[in-house]
């Protein structure tokens, strides 16, 4: 599996930069349009931090896809390789 290049390293950085806007966006709007802002401050900064840690924590381990069967077994094979090898 050969390592990312720039241009998917570039599009990953703003895919999440977009994502992160997009969840900030959104609970502001649902804090205005509640009121719980003003209500409940303390609460709601929170309440806030607690979604973003969330976003975040599912963003980082979400970011790279799954690892196919085919390349999978390659590394295996090359690990069984490399301790036959120093046998």
């Amino acid at each position: 599996m050969s390592p990312p290049t720039s241009p998917s390293l570039w599009r990953k950085s703003v895919e999440s930069a977009i994502g992160t806007f997009v969840i900030i966006f959104i609970t502001s709007v649902i804090g205005d349009y509640t009121g719980i802002k003003d209500q409940y401050p303390t609460t709601w900064k929170i309440a806030y931090m607690l979604i973003l840690f969330a976003f975040s924590l599912w963003h980082s381990l979400y970011r790279d896809p799954p690892r196919t069967r085919e390349s999978h077994t390659g590394q295996v094979e090359a690990m069984e390789n490399e301790k036959s090898s120093s046998f």
